[in-house]
């Protein structure tokens, strides 16, 4: 891939070695571009490109990039778990409290309608047997 130096000269983005790339998505083809703009930069576009640094910046840009992507799996696999649960609980977990229903969940509310649930459905314990007092 090339991109053009603010002084128009054509410029390769280095590619990462093969060897590097894992099984999963590395993020390492744009991480490169990232580092790549560093130098088109006002302050910087004067500084010769150098591929080792574009390099060394990329791969931390990836890391960071993975771990962000990571991230919004794991919050949109924890969603979805939170919509079946309000889905579950029915209406009141899409229902605002000035009453206006909503098209998703309303995940703040579903520990309350938890505990109601919990509280309205749990079994009522014996009533404690009445003991007489005795004095001694």
């Amino acid at each position: 891939m090339k991109i053009f130096l603010p002084n128009g000269a054509p410029h390769a983005v280095p590619e990462p070695p093969p060897e590097e790339a894992p099984k999963e998505y590395d993020y390492m083809t744009e991480a490169l571009e990232h580092a790549a703009q560093c130098w088109c930069d006002d302050d910087t576009k004067d500084i010769p490109m150098d591929d080792r640094l574009a390099k060394a910046c990329a791969k931390r840009i990836a890391a960071w990039m993975q771990t962000a992507a990571q991230g919004y799996r794991g919050a949109e696999f924890y969603r979805d778990i939170i919509d079946q649960c309000g889905a579950a609980i029915g209406i009141e977990a899409y229902t605002s409290d000035d009453g206006s229903i909503q098209e998703d969940v309303l995940a703040l509310k579903l520990p309350e309608l938890v505990k109601k649930l919990v509280l309205d459905n749990r079994p009522q314990p014996d009533p404690l047997p009445q003991v007489e007092s005795y004095t001694l």
